[in-house]
């Protein structure tokens, strides 16, 4: 991933890194935080697909926003 090879994950590293230098993220290792926000996304969605959710798409994708900002406050710089 650090060599750039994954278009999806680049563009997640960009972001990450512009909010880092802006000073919405503290300062830390991108490919790491990137990393988590895609393990903690697919998580959610394997789980969704196992069908281990009694919620609709709607409050599921809500649920995952919710989640995500919880995981950004933290980060916050």
């Amino acid at each position: 991933f650090r060599a750039r090879r994954s278009p999806t994950l680049n563009i997640t590293a960009d972001i990450v890194s512009a909010w880092m230098e802006r000073g919405d993220l503290k300062r830390d290792d991108v490919w790491e935080i990137v990393m988590e926000l895609w393990a903690h996304v697919h998580g959610y969605v394997v789980l969704w697909r196992a069908g281990r959710f009694e919620m609709t798409e709607e409050e599921f994708r809500k649920l995952v926003q919710r989640s995500l900002r919880r995981l950004f406050y933290g980060l916050a710089g």
